[in-house]
């Protein structure tokens, strides 16, 4: 018996309600069939609407099964509007600090585990700062490539030694990241835009180095005869790295090193908080990784609190 409550404990819920989408232990779960459901006397229109989740065997746990079988919609049910969006892949590889580059708001906190339980939970207060996107990519390099990466870090103000935030990120993936967001109706609702006068600069210096060919075979000429100039006067002994410090590993110690490696920012030092009640977007302009810049759409009957969601 106890064996059996660890291996589920460690296991954790795994069943999916097919209204509300929350994650149920198997002991939670009832199991339906549609024409089950039927039977209880209820609609197959009413049954399309609160089965969100389309599976031959319905799955329903307690508090939703005791609205659905009197006839209710369930408060949480995923139709209300509560079911989130497929989440593209521009968006899925982003690190947590480049997800902090392209969202309008920064969630200053603290989030620490909570004992042996595998939970989180938040130290202090949430301080909500908005800040300017344009800005935030304006400081990545115009120049790079797929594998170009760049050492960043998140400051709440410049005075400040440490670092709130400290990632290596990859200019590229932002950017793409960025033009997919600019392009949906939140962030256009919002007005943000990105500038792409890095992009024409990019390519204005960009010049093409042409080579005659005459200076092409000169140079391999050159390099032939080098080549067994130096097979002749090769020895053992002699062959050793010019320069063996750039070979050499650095280990960086954080303590004191760590205020001078990487481009530091503050997007948020001059800008005013925004109490997270009075801001009605908080959580799809804070998290665009979820919500993919797109704004929850709640139907106008339906009242919900942060408690209910959560």
């Amino acid at each position: 018996m106890k064996s059996n409550y660890k291996s589920k404990i460690k296991e954790g819920p795994t069943d999916i309600c097919s209204c509300c989408g929350g994650l149920w232990f198997d002991y939670s779960i009832r199991e339906f069939t549609i024409d089950m459901l039927i039977n209880k006397g209820l609609k197959k229109e009413f049954i399309d609407i609160v089965c969100y989740l389309k599976n031959t065997i319905i799955k329903l746990c307690v508090t939703c099964r005791k609205d659905i079988i009197s006839g209710k919609i369930p408060i949480l049910c995923l139709s209300n509007g509560l079911s989130f969006y497929e989440v593209p892949d521009c968006l899925k590889i982003l690190t947590e600090l480049e997800e902090r580059l392209i969202s309008p708001r920064i969630p200053f906190m603290v989030i620490r585990t909570l004992g042996f339980c595998k939970q989180f939970g938040l130290k202090g207060n949430l301080v909500n700062v908005p800040m300017n996107v344009d800005t935030n990519v304006s400081i990545l390099p115009r120049s790079f490539s797929d594998t170009y990466t760049i050492q960043l870090k998140l400051m709440r103000q410049m005075k400040n030694k440490n670092a709130f935030m400290y990632e290596t990120i990859r200019p590229k993936v932002v950017h793409t990241a960025i033009k997919y967001l600019v392009e949906q109706e939140l962030y256009k609702d919002e007005g943000i835009v990105i500038s792409n006068d890095w992009i024409k600069e990019y390519s204005n210096e960009r010049e093409n180095f042409i080579v005659n060919n005459k200076d092409k075979k000169l140079n391999e000429n050159e390099n032939t005869g080098e080549s067994f100039d130096d097979d002749d006067n090769w020895n053992e002994c002699d062959d050793k790295p010019i320069n063996p410090a750039a070979t050499e590993t650095l280990l960086n110690d954080e303590t004191d090193n760590q205020n001078d490696i990487g481009i530091k920012f503050a997007p948020g030092e001059n800008n005013r908080p925004i109490s997270i009640l009075m801001d009605l977007k908080v959580d799809e302009l804070t998290f665009p990784k979820i919500y993919c810049g797109k704004q929850r759409k709640i139907k106008p009957n339906v009242k919900l609190t942060y408690a209910k969601i959560a």
